[in-house]
């Protein structure tokens, strides 16, 4: 994906590449990726956490009274 700084102090944008992005991870509508700045200078990079609304539903029925927490994929962007 390529980041644009859209020339504003603070605030940042993807412009390209989420469709492949989206596509290669499988994201479905109401999943939730959590962007970690991993390096900010040269090239910035992330790393993606992604947690599957549906394996948090499942979670959420299936252990109402566990404290467990819901799996997440980890993948770099």
């Amino acid at each position: 994906m390529n980041l644009n700084d859209k020339g504003l102090p603070k605030s940042a944008g993807l412009h390209s590449g989420w469709s492949v992005f989206a596509l290669e991870n499988n994201l479905d509508v109401g999943d939730l990726c959590i962007f970690e700045l991993v390096t900010r200078t040269g090239k910035i990079s992330f790393q993606v956490c992604i947690v599957r609304l549906a394996d948090y539903a499942y979670h959420q029925l299936s252990s109402s009274d566990s404290d467990d927490d819901v799996d997440v994929e980890k993948t770099d962007s």
